[in-house]
């Protein structure tokens, strides 16, 4: 009994010990997988902490950005970068911040959000838009591709698309965007106005004629778009033969049409005018219309008539003593004088010239006046000194392009270069002043003044990639800058695959880096047709240096050589011996 009793207390321990035993190895494994979980966990949990406090630094240094307070926010911003460098809240706000100071840094920054799953769509339309600035074609098409392929595509999207086409000169993916926005806002006028502005010139005669009806249709409105629209129908003509008196009507009806808009309509309906009879028709009309007008307000009138050659008419409408009180009316009052070859009556005004007042426009047409007297031919140059420097004094910018190309023309080719370099500096004529300066310097054949335009003009304007062309080709006709003249063909060839001079570039750069088998090899593939004489010359440069020296010379003879540069000349020089006999 007592043994049995002893046996089931024995057994007992041992189940009760083996209870605890299985409790303690669970408590044992429960505590491993709470550990595991922990160490699992505690890793991204701090790293979000990291990050979340990395992005409140960031958005403060946002906020002091947007004040300028710089001192405020650089601090924050670096603090945030360090503690999160992955962080898309601190990378945006670094892309804001390089914005302001360095382009390049901010593209970096971009293109590392990008890389980000939580990039938004606002992130795309910075790059693309910034890949413009930069002159980056490609990158920017790639990007908005991206854009367009991985978001739903908004009315901003579908802007910043058409501003990538128009850069890119891409008119049928343009008027794919246009129509696309025509369909979300078909409201929108302005969009409309440039979508069938677009399609006017299409090859397709059936396509053009509606997109012109649509056009007219718009002119009706007496607003902003209305005017675009006329002055579009009014630059080309013979659209609308059977509507010129009408389209005048509504172009002398709009309430914000100046008098040169509508004078310029008049000479548009003048010149579509079929008989003579006709024509006088209109002109008498445009005069009677506007005979009782105050002088200073037929301005634009007199200037028409003046183009027309109706200096009569002119005389006879402004009065000497009217025009003496108004320097535009001078003007056109001493240009009236000069086309009718009163001479007489011009020299004895500018024996008393003190009574004609100091405007840039009077000293300007006292040069035109001079130019037409053998005995005061120097003077020419003193009057276009004075128009300039009155030009600037009175902010008479519109006069500096007419100074500057009469001392082109008159071969007073400083002052002309000084003129073109002053309106560099206006960004209303800061394109025609380089562009005037270019066709200076290769007027008078200097390659490097060329080349120094060329780089101010890439900095202004990075997309322009006929500036770039030129560069890159002056570059390589100089011998300098081989290295990045080749990188920049490639680009170029990228941008423009069907140009064929951009081709030959590319063969141009492999001779002048001593590859010639490579140059001929691109050659090769170049269409000679549709080159220039100074590409023609280059290409059979290449021909001859690569062992077809027949193909060179024949080449060579039919290319007018006064049309080439010296450098060129120099080139192509030994591959003109039959020019010799």
């Amino acid at each position: 009994m007592i043994s049995s009793a002893i046996e089931q207390y024995w057994k007992r321990r041992r189940c009760g010990a083996g209870v605890k035993v299985r409790v303690l190895v669970a408590c044992s494994i429960l505590l491993v997988l709470l550990f595991g979980a922990f160490l699992f966990t505690v890793k991204p949990a701090y790293r979000w902490v990291r990050e979340r406090q990395a992005d409140r630094w960031a958005l403060e240094a946002s906020a002091f950005i947007d004040e300028e307070d710089w001192k405020s926010a650089v601090p924050r911003l670096n603090k945030a970068y360090s503690k999160s460098p992955r962080s898309p809240v601190v990378l945006r706000v670094m892309a804001e911040l390089y914005g302001y100071v360095d382009l390049k840094r901010q593209r970096q920054m971009l293109k590392l959000l990008l890389m980000s799953p939580k990039a938004l769509p606002e992130d795309y339309r910075a790059l693309v838009g910034l890949e413009l600035r930069l002159g980056n074609l490609p990158e920017a098409q790639e990007n908005l591709a991206t854009l367009l392929e991985k978001f739903p595509a908004t009315r901003e999207d579908l802007d910043i698309a058409v501003e990538v086409s128009k850069t890119r000169k891409d008119w049928a993916q343009l008027e794919e965007y246009l129509r696309r926005i025509a369909e979300i806002d078909p409201e929108d006028e302005e969009i409309l106005f440039e979508l069938y502005g677009l399609q006017t010139g299409s090859t397709f005669e059936e396509k053009s004629r509606a997109a012109w009806e649509r056009i007219y249709a718009l002119t009706g409105g007496g607003d902003e778009v209305a005017l675009k629209a006329l002055r579009l129908i009014v630059s080309r003509d013979s659209v609308f033969p059977l509507r010129n008196e009408e389209i005048y009507g509504l172009m002398e009806a709009h309430p914000d049409a100046t008098q040169d808009h509508i004078v310029s309509t008049l000479g548009w309906w003048h010149r579509q005018a079929v008989t003579s009879r006709e024509r006088d028709a209109i002109l008498e009309r445009a005069i009677a219309d506007r005979r009782g007008n105050p002088h200073h307000e037929n301005r634009a009138l007199f200037f028409w008539l003046n183009t027309l050659r109706e200096h009569d008419k002119v005389l006879e409408l402004l009065p000497k003593e009217t025009a003496y009180s108004d320097p535009e009316l001078l003007a056109v009052y001493l240009t009236a004088l000069i086309q009718a070859e009163r001479w007489e009556d011009l020299d004895r005004i500018l024996e008393h010239e003190d009574e004609l007042g100091r405007s840039s426009e009077v000293a300007f047409i006292k040069a035109q006046c001079v130019m037409h007297m053998k005995d005061r031919v120097a003077d020419v140059m003193r009057y276009l000194e004075e128009s300039y420097s009155l030009a600037m004094l009175d902010k008479r910018l519109a006069m500096l392009p007419h100074i500057a190309t009469l001392a082109e023309n008159r071969g007073h080719l400083d002052l002309a270069d000084e003129i073109y370099r002053t309106m560099t500096t206006h960004s209303e004529m800061r394109s025609s002043g380089y562009s005037s300066m270019l066709r200076l310097a290769k007027r008078r054949k200097d390659l490097r003044t060329m080349r120094r335009i060329c780089e101010e003009l890439i900095d202004l304007v990075p997309s322009n990639t006929q500036v770039r062309k030129l560069a890159a080709y002056l570059d390589l006709l100089l011998g300098v800058n081989l290295e990045t003249a080749s990188v920049d063909v490639k680009k170029l060839i990228k941008e423009l695959p069907r140009d064929e001079e951009c081709k030959l570039m590319m063969a141009f750069a492999y001779f002048r880096m001593g590859d010639k088998a490579a140059a001929r090899e691109v050659a090769q593939e170049v269409d000679y047709s549709k080159l220039t004489p100074s590409y023609r010359a280059i290409y059979a440069v290449i021909e001859g240096e690569t062992g077809d020296v027949m193909r060179a010379v024949t080449i060579a003879e039919k290319i007018p050589v006064s049309l080439l540069l010296k450098e060129e000349l120099d080139l192509i020089e030994p591959w003109l011996p039959m020019r010799r006999f």
